[in-house]
């Protein structure tokens, strides 16, 4: 509400990104969507770019859960289009994990292990070793055809 009152709109941001994550751990996944699509364009308008992958790969875990694949795929493209323009490496890797894993729940096998092998290449330190292991292990659920 201060941000609010005061035009904060980083502070607003803030805000609203932890009481998304705050949603997410009492297990409100509809406020926390909620939220997070509330926080995506101010994260954009501000061009708080990282920020805005990382709402755009969470939205598209959300919506692979509740089942929706196209929906899914759009939110990690924009993610992987967004994250590469900004040479964010952390974001490429996960919008490429949720691509391999959108694939795979498609059944295109082929397109999985390309994203996941994407996502691998994207992952080279140790910095990105969550990600790494990440696609690794899709790539286990993933077998060759």
């Amino acid at each position: 509400m201060l941000f609010q009152e005061s035009g904060d709109r980083w502070g607003q941001l803030r805000a609203t990104r932890a009481l998304a994550l705050a949603a997410e751990r009492d297990g409100d996944r509809a406020r926390a969507e909620r939220l997070y699509r509330a926080a995506l364009p101010v994260a954009e308008e501000l061009g708080l770019w990282a920020e805005a992958v990382e709402i755009l790969t969470w939205l598209g875990r959300t919506a692979l859960a509740d089942g929706d694949a196209p929906q899914a795929a759009e939110l990690y493209e924009r993610a992987l289009a967004l994250a590469a323009e900004r040479a964010y490496g952390r974001g490429e890797a996960r919008a490429e994990i949720g691509l391999g894993l959108t694939a795979r729940l498609r059944g295109d096998r082929d397109a999985a292990r390309r994203h996941l092998n994407r996502a691998l290449a994207k992952s080279p330190s140790a910095d990105h070793a969550a990600e790494a292991a990440a696609a690794l292990a899709e790539l286990d659920l993933t077998p060759r055809v």
